[in-house]
């Protein structure tokens, strides 16, 4: 092969890498990539139970009317759980907010008083993000993600209930892959309701809590969700409990949820484990809850890292195809392909997520090209021996000159 040739053949495959690797870094397939790496990790098993929703659904709301409903509603719900002293639920999280007192004071020390006398409620509070201007010695910046304020529980109901933020950011798709165990509030980092729940549950189990998931410095870390839209919920009411239609006893010793469950009261979003039908926040919560319980949950291998290995195979697989014959070319496409989504699969089941779409989608849009220019350059070379010999050459020896292209000229 000339120097030439060998010289445009890296500088193209470079040009390629830089321009494929430049288009991952910058997102551009971020929602397609998401779609197809959701397809490959998340998939959704059973329940065992230990896990129990009960909605704010509209059922409740046409028996109680719109909400928010008054202070003391929730109270008598918290009251008729924990009605058998020996089969109290092991924690009852309230996926409400009660910020600030309301206009029913003797509502708001009911609630307070019920949730004092039983000791196994977590409420829940949020964190309003927007942008801040940081200091960091003589240099200033722009926080994106800062905590403006905090929308907590009234005090004397924090008094008496421990809390923790309800706060979910989707991906830039739109679609919940990512749970975030903290929040920099304020007063100091908050944890995640999800997980101040699974430890007062592993408190009333005696089991020793799993370790923190791992997560980004912001306190993001990716969600394998258990189970997909109404898992979690057997169709258990908020009305059913005022009303004492549920045995408390079904309670016993589990995570009760109690949230918003119907349309129309904007806490349903699409998620990693279905696109299609949206999930209400308290099954994320839940879905959350049993991530730390099964202590199985991954990491994302660093992205800068995902990046390094996309160029290089970007490269390499370009400097191959370049002039390769078919039979050479596709069993490497396929190769290459079937390579990465095999690491994709096996890095998942060993605790680390992949990019999955990255590797074969840039391989493929290689593989076609190289197939496209490879065809050109062939048929403008038959054309050139053609056009140079066709007239002066026996036509035996003509075919071999063309099957044999430019090697057979020089």
């Amino acid at each position: 092969m000339k120097t030439r040739q060998i010289i445009y053949r890296a500088a193209a495959a470079l040009l390629a890498a830089v321009l494929f690797t430049a288009a991952a870094a910058l997102g551009v397939l971020d929602g397609a990539d998401g779609t197809v790496s959701d397809a490959l990790y998340q998939r959704a098993s059973g329940t065992d139970g230990e896990i129990v929703i009960i909605g704010m659904d509209q059922r409740s709301i046409d028996a109680l009317g719109p909400m928010p409903w008054p202070r003391d509603v929730m109270a008598d719900a918290i009251a008729y759980l924990n009605s058998d002293p020996d089969a109290c639920p092991a924690v009852i999280g309230i996926d409400v907010l009660y910020v600030g007192e309301s206009g029913d004071p003797w509502a708001d020390e009911y609630l307070t008083e019920v949730c004092g006398e039983y000791g196994n409620v977590v409420v829940a509070s949020m964190a309003t993000f927007g942008s801040s201007i940081v200091e960091s010695g003589d240099d200033f910046y722009v926080d994106r993600r800062s905590v403006l304020a905090m929308d907590e529980p009234f005090e004397a109901l924090a008094a008496v209930t421990d809390t923790g933020h309800i706060n979910t950011m989707a991906d830039s798709d739109g679609v919940i892959r990512h749970a975030m165990l903290w929040v920099n509030a304020p007063e100091g980092p908050l944890r995640a309701m999800s997980r101040v729940i699974y430890e007062r549950w592993c408190t009333f189990s005696g089991v020793t809590p799993n370790p923190d998931p791992p997560t980004t410095g912001e306190g993001f870390f990716y969600l394998p969700f258990t189970a997909g839209p109404g898992s979690y919920c057997d169709g258990v009411s908020v009305v059913d409990l005022i009303d004492g239609e549920i045995d408390p006893d079904y309670f016993a010793g589990k995570i009760v949820l109690i949230g918003p469950y119907t349309a129309g009261m904007q806490d349903e979003y699409r998620t990693a484990i279905d696109h299609a039908a949206p999930m209400y926040g308290i099954e994320i919560l839940a879905n959350q809850i049993d991530a730390y319980r099964a202590g199985n949950i991954p990491r994302q291998v660093n992205r800068t890292f995902q990046l390094a290995v996309l160029f290089i195979v970007s490269a390499l697989a370009a400097a191959f195809f370049f002039d390769r014959k078919m039979s050479h070319s596709v069993p490497a496409w396929l190769g290459i392909c079937a390579a990465w989504l095999l690491a994709c699969w096996l890095g998942r089941r060993g605790g680390w997520v992949l990019h999955v779409l990255w590797v074969p989608l840039f391989v493929t849009v290689l593989f076609i090209v190289s197939v496209a220019v490879n065809y050109i350059r062939a048929s403008r070379e038959r054309r050139r021996v053609t056009d140079t010999f066709g007239r002066y050459v026996d036509p035996a020896i003509m075919k071999e000159l063309l099957e044999r292209g430019g090697d057979a000229l020089e």
